[in-house]
């Protein structure tokens, strides 16, 4: 039998001996904010851990001794047993260690701490009654449900974290952005980087191409062995793997899960009658991707309308894709969609009208008035007639249902340029300029956030 005090003590004398890694900076700062836990939530290998490095690092910087931080990452070998029982066992660990210090004087930094089954009832109660400077980290969406926010009785800050954006890509480089915006030639080929590999930042850091890939691969093997084979025990392995190149296929576009689950069955998998509709939640609970849902008033049938799944990271999608064809206009509209995840409080919808025009994007914040403000088209080039006309027609009629005078078109044609038609006012955007916030100086941040 495991002797987790004794784990713990090594754990927390390791950490204390040991010297934190060199970290960038993210764009992302966790807040000092006492009296709240606080709880970064994001992919795994997305930057969660170095975020709480960089807060550990602060707190070193304002005088608290490295002996008043607890940090404890759970992803841990010797933690992989270890279960809400185990947990007291961290705090006598430490009090034996460092008797002449308070444990309401410490500072808990829990890693992954998703994979205690019963987690919040632990952080609730250290909370309560022991030290109210607590961080955690997940890379579970489901770490942060309505049911676990019950449970820690809105006493948490969320934060969420995903992979870099273009403009963290880009610091990360090491890029100097005072002559960098006017060299074409170099934004281009960080681009054709970034829309290719993605954003994981241990990726961004590597310049081995074949390094790169392997990394990628390592990274979707263990969201599909660990995050969704061992933490929702699913025995059908040949199932999951068929049922995720399928979701990952389907990258942007309408998912009609009912039609994966029939020919599932047709060639010869048998699962329960919603068996596949559970497979998609965990997938998107353990960040391989997100759905946004046609638009529609009626909340009672928000969740009847079609659904478009986009992947979270391009480099994960390129990586493990059968490449059939080339797929420029996905990969741009998933890098877009990307983009507006990170807006915090943003709600993203896709536009449908009878005729089956589409509009992309439309935006709302339910923090500010509660209404669509933006609508999105996203095309790899609208120099072709055809595509031009199809663009401009589903923009125009959710320009018209949302009374908007306003749209705007992204795209990879070199040069941005306004057009108006009939009193509607459309902005067509360079992919490069839009990453790079500069959409903010022809829309306006309170439009969009």
């Amino acid at each position: 039998m495991i002797n987790f005090k004794y784990v713990f003590k090594e754990l927390i004398l390791q950490f204390q001996s040991s010297t934190l890694p060199e970290v960038k900076a993210r764009d992302l700062i966790v807040p000092d904010i006492q009296r709240e836990i606080i709880t970064i939530i994001g992919p795994r290998r997305s930057g969660k851990t170095y975020l709480m490095y960089i807060k550990i690092k602060e707190l070193f910087s304002k005088g608290i001794p490295k002996e008043n931080i607890i940090y404890i990452n759970f992803e841990d070998e010797r933690l992989l047993q270890a279960d809400i029982t185990d947990l007291n066992s961290l705090l006598i660990a430490y009090q034996e260690l460092k008797p002449d210090i308070s444990l309401s004087d410490c500072y808990f930094f829990l890693d992954e701490i998703q994979n205690i089954d019963n987690w919040e009832k632990f952080v609730r109660r250290i909370h309560d009654s022991v030290s109210k400077n607590i961080y955690l980290t997940g890379s579970n969406s489901k770490f942060l449900t309505s049911d676990i926010a019950t449970s820690l009785r809105g006493r948490s800050i969320n934060l969420d974290i995903f992979t870099l954006s273009f403009e963290e890509f880009l610091k990360f480089k090491n890029i100097d952005f005072n002559n960098f915006v006017n060299n074409q030639g170099l934004l281009l080929k960080y681009y054709n980087e970034y829309i290719e590999f993605g954003g994981y930042p241990s990726v961004v850091l590597n310049n081995n191409t074949l390094e790169k890939i392997n990394l990628l691969q390592s990274y979707y093997n263990t969201l599909i062995q660990k995050d969704l084979q061992e933490r929702y025990k699913i025995l059908n392995i040949e199932l999951l793997k068929y049922f995720c190149q399928e979701i990952i296929q389907n990258n942007t576009n309408t998912i009609s899960l009912n039609k994966i689950s029939n020919n599932a069955k047709s060639i010869g998998f048998k699962f329960e009658k919603n068996y596949i509709y559970t497979l998609y939640d965990s997938i998107q609970n353990i960040y391989l991707g997100r759905s946004i849902s046609k638009y529609t008033e009626s909340f009672r049938k928000s969740h009847l309308v079609e659904k478009k799944f986009y992947i979270i990271d391009n480099g994960i999608y390129n990586t493990v894709r059968y490449r059939q064809s080339e797929n420029t206009g996905v990969l741009l509209e998933a890098l877009v969609f990307q983009y507006l995840l990170r807006i915090p409080n943003l709600e993203i919808f896709f536009y449908k009208d009878s005729n089956d025009y589409v509009c992309d994007f439309v935006l709302k914040n339910s923090l500010v008035s509660g209404k669509v403000e933006t609508v999105i088209q996203v095309t790899k080039s609208i120099a072709d007639d055809q595509t031009y006309q199809r663009e401009i027609r589903g923009l125009i009629s959710s320009m018209k249902y949302f009374k908007l005078k306003k749209g705007y078109i992204i795209t990879q044609d070199d040069n941005s340029s306004e057009i108006e038609i009939d009193g509607f006012k459309i902005l067509i955007l360079n992919v490069k300029e839009f990453l790079l916030n500069f959409i903010f100086d022809k829309i306006g941040k309170e439009n969009i956030i």
